[in-house]
């Protein structure tokens, strides 16, 4: 830095070193220069993607419904009765 006139021609020189634009090399050196400390965040993990099983299209049987065994849960559809036991 000290061989350059000001921070503006060393930013020239090291935009071309670094591959960025001149604005963002001479902002760093600014920054730099005053004695900011950039904390950088961690990226977050990926949340993984949850699928929704697909709903079943019934309707639950009420409470009252009897049967000669005692399922844990029916289920009532148009054409037939799930019975889960």
């Amino acid at each position: 830095m000290s061989k350059f006139k000001n921070d503006y021609q060393a930013a020239k020189w090291a935009a071309e070193k670094f591959d960025r634009t001149v604005e963002a090399v001479y902002q760093r050196i600014l920054i730099i220069k005053s004695g900011k400390v950039i904390v950088y965040k961690e990226p977050k993990a990926e949340t993984p993607v949850v699928k929704k099983a697909k709903e079943e299209q019934g309707v639950t049987i009420p409470k009252g419904f009897t049967f000669d065994i005692q399922p844990t849960r029916a289920v009532m559809f148009e054409d037939h009765v799930r019975l889960y036991f």
